[in-house]
This record gives C-alpha cells, structure tokens and sequence, in this order.
C-alpha cells in the first residue's frame, strides 16, 4: 500500500512539472524544424502555426514557414511568410532568392511598372546602408560642404579656387548620392501596408462592393499595396498602377 501511495506521489510530482514548465518556444521550433528535414511537412506546419498562434515572431520562424507552405504547394501563404521575413532583414540574400522563386510560380503574375534608369539606380543605392546610414553621411557631407565654402570666403592658405572646385565637386556628386538615397531608404522604412492574395484568385471592382462590371481577377501570391480599408474591403494598388478594390477575405497582410 506504502509502494503504491508513493508511486502516486511521484507520478503526480511529474505531471505537475510538466505543467510548471511546459515545452519552451525554442524547443517547438526545434521539433518543428527536424519534422521539416524529414519531410513531414505537414507536422512541421502545425507546429509553426502553433508558434504563431502563442504570438511568437521571428525572421527564422517565418523563413521556416515560408519555406513549408512551398513544400505544400502554397504559393501564396509561402510568400506571405517569406515577406515576414523580410521585414526582419531586407538585404538578406537568402530570403529574397527564396521570394524570386515563390514568384516565379505564381500563375498570373502582375507585371511591375519598368524603373526609369536613374530611378532604379538611386533604389539600388538606397539598399546599400540603412536609413540612419544614410543620414549620418548626408549630416556629415553638408558639413563638411559648409566648412569648405567658409574656408574659401575666409581665404584660409589650401583654399585655392583649383582645390576647392576639386573638393566641390566631390561633396557635391557625395550630396547627390546620399539625399536621394536618404529619402528612398526612408520611404521604404515606413510603415507602408502590404497584402498577399492567398485564394486562388479574387476579384477586383472600382468600388467597395460586387457589382455587373466584369472584375479583374488577382492571382494567389500576388504582392498589393494597401492604400484604404473599409468594412471587409481594401482599396489596393496594384505593381502595374492600376488601383480597385478587393475583399480583405482571401488575403493575408504582411
């Protein structure tokens, strides 16, 4: 009778361990992660959901996501993931390998408007630091801008009109370089709100509600922008220009 009262003590002493500190985070992601290795993809989703659903983020945790649902063959919910992801760590090449070939299988893809070329370089350029970076470089060179042309009135002894043309010249290009690219990294840093279409098409209409007119259909996968929402519906802004109305339904926001 002592053996069996003692053996229930110690089982109950385990169960309510268990309930004092249940499974951590970090060990969800890591079953998860092995149920991803060996192929069973389904697993692994339901525990990577459940992450999400305790309010858990992080670049990884997306990424994994991401890269699940494209095992499964969901092109939107893997984009949208991956664009999580992004948010994390915009120049991290892996991510956008993994997003370019998600695209790729998108069954209609909306084309982008082409950049004009000084706009795509000044893009590029923006990628290269951070908004603060930036900054930083603007302050300094318009100081330094400043110092010069005071040298110059002043007519310290180095101040030649051949040496400041020279260093002139070089804060000026250095100028034309960072305020452009300052203001481009700044927009991008903005809080600008983005969908994915995750059903296999939706509609779009010119206003917020189904009419007669003949709506455009939106491919999953396709990244819009969220420009307005009202009650169930987002005004959106398509990469062509074109700009319609869809229901939030059917779409999950970055």
């Amino acid at each position: 009778m002592i053996k069996f009262l003692v053996f229930g003590l110690m089982f109950t002493s385990v169960l309510c361990v268990g309930n004092i500190y249940p499974q951590t985070p970090e060990k969800e992601f890591e079953e998860a992660n092995s149920f991803f290795q060996k192929g069973d993809y389904s697993s692994a989703l339901e525990k990577y959901e459940g992450l999400v659903s305790k309010g858990f983020k992080s670049k990884e945790l997306y990424f994994n996501l991401g890269l699940t649902f494209s095992r499964l063959g969901e092109t939107g919910n893997s984009i949208l993931y991956l664009e999580k992801a992004r948010k994390y760590d915009k120049n991290n090449q892996m991510i956008a390998a993994a997003i370019v070939n998600e695209n790729l299988k998108i069954r209609e893809r909306i084309a982008k408007v082409p950049e004009f070329f000084i706009f795509k370089f000044f893009n590029d350029m923006s990628g290269i630091f951070g908004v603060w970076t930036w900054f930083t470089l603007m302050i300094i060179l318009y100081i330094l801008a400043l110092a010069l042309a005071a040298s110059f009135i002043l007519k310290y002894r180095y101040a030649t009109i051949r040496n400041t043309l020279i260093a002139g010249s070089v804060l000026f290009l250095g100028l034309v370089a960072a305020v452009p690219s300052f203001i481009l990294s700044r927009e991008e840093t903005a809080d600008k709100k983005e969908c994915i279409v995750l059903s296999s098409q939706i509609e779009m209409f010119s206003i917020p509600e189904k009419t007669e007119e003949k709506p455009l259909m939106i491919s999953a996968g396709n990244k819009l922008e969220i420009l307005e929402t009202i009650s169930g519906w987002y005004r959106v802004l398509l990469p062509n220009g074109k700009t319609g109305w869809i229901q939030k339904e059917g779409t999950g926001q970055i």
